[in-house]
C-alpha cells in the first residue's frame, strides 16, 4: 500500500513542490488534478505543500516493532484498562475478539487473514489544512461540520438526573434490567450492574442540554463574531445520528449499547454568514 502511494501519489505532490519553490512560505497555493471526468482540488500553504512528501516516507530509525509499541501505548494503555473492559462488557463475545485484535495491530482485514506482508509502519496519518470556509457567493454549499462528543455531559447536573430518573428508568427497563440478586448484592463492580448503569445514557434526552451548552459557551455570539452562522437545520449529517430512536427495537438498543456510542454525539454545521 505504501509503495503504491509512493509510486502514484507522491510524484504528483513533488511536481507541485518544484513549481512553487519561489513562492512565499505562507501563501495559499492550489492544484487541480483531473482523472477522467472527475477532479480534485487541494489548497495548502507553500509550507504545507513542502511538508506533504514527508508523510509518504517512514521516519528514519522507526521499526515496525517501535511503531506498534507507540500505537499500543494508546490503544492498549495499561492505565486505561478499566475503560476498555467496560466497553467490551457491553459487546457480544465475537465483537470483543475482533475489537481487541484491531487494537493490537491496527490492520483492517478479515479476522483470519495473514498480516505477514504488512510489515511497514504507516506514515500517511495526516490531516491537510485547507482554506477558511468560503463565502456563500463563492460556494453556497460550503459547510464546516463539527462534532461535540462531551457537550451535553459537561452541563448535565445532579438536578437533571433527579428530574428525569423516573422516566429514564421506565424506558430503560423495557430494554434491560438487573436481577434482584444483583441489587441485593450491593457491589458496584458487578458486571450486570455496570452494564445496566452504562445503558442509562442511551435513553436520556439531549436537546435541552445542548441548548444549555450553546448558551453557556455563547456559541451563537462566537459564530457571529467570526462571520459564521450555525445552521438551524443540518443539511449534511443528522444532529444526533447515534441517538436511540423512539420505539427502537431491542436489536437497535443492543447494537447501540455494544457500539461504544451513547447517542449524545452532536453534529453542528456552520456556514458563512455572507
Amino acid at each position: 500500500m505504501l509503495r503504491s502511494l509512493q509510486n502514484s501519489v507522491l510524484p504528483l505532490i513533488q511536481e507541485v513542490c518544484k513549481k512553487i519553490q519561489a513562492k512565499p512560505a505562507q501563501s495559499l497555493l492550489s492544484k487541480v488534478w483531473t482523472f477522467g471526468t472527475r477532479s480534485l482540488r487541494l489548497v495548502l500553504t507553500k509550507e504545507q505543500w513542502e511538508r506533504l512528501p514527508s508523510y509518504f516516507e517512514v521516519p528514519d530509525g522507526l521499526s515496525m516493532a517501535q511503531a506498534q509499541a507507540i500505537r499500543a501505548s494508546t490503544t492498549l494503555a495499561p492505565e486505561r484498562k478499566d475503560y476498555l473492559d467496560r466497553a467490551l462488557l457491553t459487546q457480544p463475545p465475537t465483537w470483543r475478539v475482533c475489537r481487541v485484535k484491531f487494537r493490537e495491530d491496527g490492520i483492517l482485514l478479515p479476522f483470519g487473514a495473514s498480516r505477514k506482508e504488512l510489515d511497514t509502519p504507516n506514515p500517511a496519518t495526516l490531516a491537510a489544512f485547507g482554506p477558511l470556509l468560503k463565502r456563500k457567493t463563492e460556494n453556497p454549499s460550503a459547510t464546516m461540520v463539527a462534532l461535540f462528543l462531551n457537550a451535553v455531559h459537561e452541563v448535565y447536573s445532579p438536578l437533571d438526573y433527579l428530574s428525569s430518573i423516573h422516566s429514564d428508568m421506565e424506558r430503560l427497563r423495557s430494554y434491560i434490567s438487573v436481577t434482584r440478586d444483583v441489587v441485593q448484592d450491593g457491589s458496584r463492580f458487578n458486571p450486570e450492574l455496570i452494564k445496566f448503569m452504562s445503558a442509562q445514557v442511551l435513553v436520556r434526552e439531549f436537546d435541552e442540554l445542548f441548548s444549555r451548552f450553546k448558551c453557556e459557551c455563547r456559541l451563537d455570539e462566537i459564530s457571529k463574531a467570526t462571520g459564521l452562522r450555525m445552521r438551524s437545520k443540518n443539511m449534511i449529517v443528522q444532529p444526533w445520528p447515534m441517538r436511540l430512536k423512539k420505539n427502537a427495537t431491542q436489536r437497535e438498543f443492543n447494537v447501540l449499547l455494544a457500539s461504544g456510542h451513547n447517542g449524545s454525539e452532536r453534529y453542528v454545521e456552520w456556514e458563512n454568514a455572507v
